[in-house]
């Protein structure tokens, strides 16, 4: 009887022991997806679901900017805010990121921005050094809740040189970041026709990378228009010429919805905004009827002659 009980005994603690020695579980790896809409889009969505969400504003060709996205990379990271947070990410002073980097007084790049599910910002992540550093902080403000900050910055700063040596000093000295294929063609002023104004830049290197976003996502009616103010150039970024207000409004709202980009409607003789009063003189049925009797008015010339 003992030697049964004693075998019984040992059997357990055998089976014990390789329960324990079974290598558990590993946790699974989740990817990080970024959120692919507008950031009111994402906003929204974040606060349905009652969930934190972020969002990385990123600055091509900086070190940080590239230590930034190696935590990103990072398998624990993006497990870690696929499970807890929404993300998002931006291209700094682009046009998608501007006005959400103007509302929020965010002035620092790369950074990463935390808010709480009401879309009130927490905390700017502006340094971190390490991934394990990083979730500490995704920690420490998940929980978190703040208050909706409302400040204008300006980002561009206009750059000009007129010294005769610049091009010199480009050739033995300067790196080449970017090389732009550009098709230019003068554009008329029109009557009755509008355009939709996506942003004004006093810096060409931005007015170009946001030519490059539009371009990509397959606007190929882009206009700019440059002016001379104090000494500086001023360029204004449009998609155009559209002939109606219907037209101009889909494609404003469009805007709006898909990228989060508050456009404006001008008109393209003045660039002037078109204000609800005017609005109704450029419908496709105004349009219409202008035609018909500009076409009349003409017969009428004709026929007197």
């Amino acid at each position: 009887m003992k030697t049964t009980l004693l075998r019984a005994v040992k059997c357990l603690t055998v089976l014990f022991f390789i329960g324990i020695l079974k290598p558990a579980k590993a946790q699974q790896f989740l990817p990080l997806e970024f959120f692919k809409e507008s950031f009111e889009k994402m906003a929204e969505k974040a606060g349905s679901e009652k969930k934190p969400f972020l969002v990385f504003f990123s600055a091509d060709g900086s070190q940080k900017s590239a230590q930034m996205d190696s935590i990103f990379q990072n398998k624990w990271v993006q497990t870690y805010v696929s499970k807890r947070y929404l993300a998002q990410r931006m291209q700094a002073f682009s046009l998608y990121a501007e006005p959400v980097a103007r509302r929020y007084g965010i002035t620092q790049f790369p950074c990463v921005a935390l808010f709480a599910p009401n879309a009130s910002l927490t905390h700017k992540v502006e340094n971190v050094s390490n991934p394990k550093e990083f979730i500490a902080t995704l920690t420490a403000y998940e929980n978190a809740t703040g208050s909706a900050l409302s400040q204008t910055t300006n980002p561009d700063a206009a750059v000009n040189s007129s010294d005769p040596l610049l091009s010199l000093k480009l050739q033995e000295e300067a790196k080449i970041e970017a090389v732009y294929k550009i098709s230019i063609e003068k554009h008329e002023l029109q009557a009755r026709t509008l355009a939709v104004q996506v942003g004004v830049f006093a810096d060409y290197e931005n007015l170009m990378k946001n030519v490059m976003i539009l371009r990509e996502n397959w606007h190929d009616n882009i206009l700019i228009t440059q002016y001379e103010l104090s000494d500086k150039k001023i360029f204004r970024l449009l998609l155009g010429p559209l002939y109606s207000m219907e037209h101009a409004q889909s494609y404003k709202n469009s805007l709006k919805e898909k990228k989060g980009i508050n456009a404006i409607i001008v008109n393209m003789e003045t660039f002037a905004p078109i204000s609800e009063a005017q609005a109704s003189d450029y419908t496709l049925e105004s349009q219409i009827e202008l035609e018909k009797a500009e076409k009349e008015e003409k017969r009428k010339k004709n026929r007197r002659r």
